[in-house]
């Protein structure tokens, strides 16, 4: 990649590379998600690992500006199949809201369910339904010369 146009800056860079993914999305109905996971999460000081943010990642505060939604992922300790997921940013808001989810994960399906209660009172795991949605795009369409003159790459 030549970042000549951004000066050599990684933060200039990575804004430039932000916007045109945004613009390709929004020209093609798209709607990329930046989900975080670190590697080195902080500790609270009862040694508890803090949930991360998305300014936890090289260049966070550039991903958190140009990013339209961003998540981060956490396992409050390993021992637990317990994910939280922290919604830090949503946009437009019209599609959600921040806030956190739980998710957990069945070892002998592979798969992440939530836990509900059903009529009856009972705990049960909730899987996500599989066709609900089916993406059909034969092509993404990227953006031209003539749409963006002050392409990244």
């Amino acid at each position: 990649h030549d970042m000549s146009q951004s000066g050599g800056r990684d933060d200039k860079y990575l804004a430039d590379c932000l916007s045109y993914r945004n613009e390709i999305a929004e020209k093609n109905n798209l709607h990329f998600h930046t989900i975080v996971h670190s590697l080195k999460p902080e500790k609270d000081k009862d040694g508890n690992r803090k949930p991360p943010t998305p300014y936890d990642q090289r260049g966070g505060q550039t991903w958190f500006d140009e990013g339209k939604c961003m998540v981060t992922a956490h396992r409050p300790n390993g021992k637990e199949n317990l994910v939280e997921l922290y919604w830090n940013k949503i946009k437009p808001r019209s599609i959600g809201s921040t806030g956190v989810s739980e998710l957990f994960f069945d070892k002998i399906t592979r798969n992440y369910y939530v836990q509900d209660v059903n009529e009856a009172g009972e705990l049960v795991r909730r899987f996500a339904e599989k066709d609900i949605y089916k993406l059909n795009i034969q092509k993404i369409e990227e953006l031209s010369e003539e749409d963006n003159d002050d392409l990244p790459f």
